[in-house]
């Protein structure tokens, strides 16, 4: 399977639950296909790279990563989806996690952010990895960062205007 085939059967596959944590997010595919999977009663929650996504700023420090992050943020929030922004140290401005978690039993990991490029044109290193102790460590240490370590997202007016832009794009 491709990274597209293999994320887009990963997400409608899940019956109870989505995790997912992302550097850079962005591909409508995959946004429009956990806000199917919330509409039909999974429980999906997003963890977003650290981004201050309401101001100019973001844009110049953060590269493309804030363009895409807001309009990840605002879809999947007004579809009522639980996004959060990881809080890291200080030493740190980037989380870089390409994570997703399928029912607390299965991974799909590697090098490709969830967006277009990755999962169309890129070579992106993609593993799936169903069952056993690396399921379930990677699952409640996704739950640990989720309680303690993040915050809803701050989308301001600018976050807004990006989310346009990128509908108008894409």
């Amino acid at each position: 399977l491709t990274f597209e085939a293999s994320l887009v059967n990963a997400i409608r596959s899940a019956k109870r639950e989505i995790q997912v944590q992302q550097h850079q997010f962005g591909y409508d595919l995959a946004l429009d296909e956990l806000i199917a999977a919330h509409r039909r009663g999974v429980a999906v929650k997003v963890l977003v790279d650290p981004c201050n996504l309401d101001n100019f700023v973001p844009v110049f420090n953060s590269g493309p990563r804030a363009l895409f992050n807001a309009h990840a943020v605002i879809k999947l929030q007004k579809a009522g989806v639980e996004v959060r922004a990881v809080k890291v140290e200080a030493t740190f401005d980037a989380y870089h996690m390409k994570l997703g978690i399928f029912d607390r039993s299965m991974l799909l990991v590697g090098s490709g952010n969830w967006e277009r490029m990755a999962c169309r044109t890129a070579t992106e290193t993609v593993l799936e990895i169903a069952g056993g102790p690396a399921a379930e460590s990677v699952t409640t240490w996704h739950d640990r960062v989720w309680t303690g370590q993040s915050e809803p997202p701050r989308a301001g007016h600018f976050a807004h205007l990006l989310h346009h832009l990128m509908n108008l794009y894409f």
